[in-house]
């Protein structure tokens, strides 16, 4: 094949393998245009704050200590925010201090950045200890609490079929809960196919988000899907 009539990589489609040297520098302008063409998988935009905590850690003589990445907003020192949720319920927290990826002290954290917060439970009520505060919890501005969702989903395994009433576990970033069908765009979901399913949180609300990717079970019955809309 004439190597001068190739097709260009589409590079959201197909992996190349490229050989690049560290001394040279050879065919990094290649590896270089390859990163440029890549989608981002996460979007930071909108100024309300939305930090996602990745780790958490509980010092001696400093107290509760989390990583994580600001998707949208900012988040300040001396500010008070909501973290949660909590089995459907937030708690509000003052930022004492802030660290970025170098170690330095600053006084704010911008969206698209990671860093380490040090914060001060406001809200006693709330019985908060290290392992509460598991990766995907959150620090907002305003408490957002999601009951009703809409997804579009794909049934991978399943004996029978599927319809309004049937309550599967959905796990989607750090939920794990029970959720009921209420509404489908098909009367009844079979194996291998697809449908637009009004989900319902069982137990409380969660924070849940628009394109979310969600996992669902219950015993061999698993299925996959996207967050289309919140229904609130």
């Amino acid at each position: 094949m004439d190597s001068s009539r190739e097709a260009p990589i589409d590079f959201n489609h197909e992996i190349p393998i490229i050989k690049v040297s560290n001394v040279s520098g050879e065919n990094t302008h290649f590896l270089r245009n390859f990163i440029d063409t890549l989608k981002p998988n996460i979007l930071f935009v909108g100024d309300s704050l939305h930090f996602l905590i990745e780790c958490v850690y509980s010092i001696k003589g400093i107290g509760f200590v989390v990583s994580g990445l600001v998707k949208s907003g900012k988040i300040s020192v001396g500010s008070t925010y909501y973290m949660g949720p909590f089995y459907g319920r937030y708690a509000r927290v003052l930022v004492k201090s802030i660290h970025n990826n170098f170690r330095e002290n600053i006084d704010q954290l911008y969206r698209g950045n990671n860093g380490c917060v040090n914060f001060k439970i406001l809200d006693r009520d709330i019985p908060i200890k290290r392992s509460s505060i598991r990766k995907g919890i959150k620090f907002l501005d305003t408490p957002v609490l999601i009951t009703k969702f809409k997804a579009k989903v794909k049934l991978l395994h399943h004996h029978t079929m599927i319809k309004c009433g049937y309550q599967p576990v959905l796990h989607c970033d750090n939920i794990s809960q029970t959720a009921v069908i209420k509404k489908m765009d098909r009367e009844i979901l079979r194996l291998h196919e697809e449908a637009i399913i009004d989900f319902e949180f069982l137990y409380h609300a969660e924070y849940i988000e628009t394109g979310s990717k969600l996992l669902f079970r219950e015993g061999k019955t698993k299925g996959i899907g996207e967050v289309i809309e919140i229904l609130g």
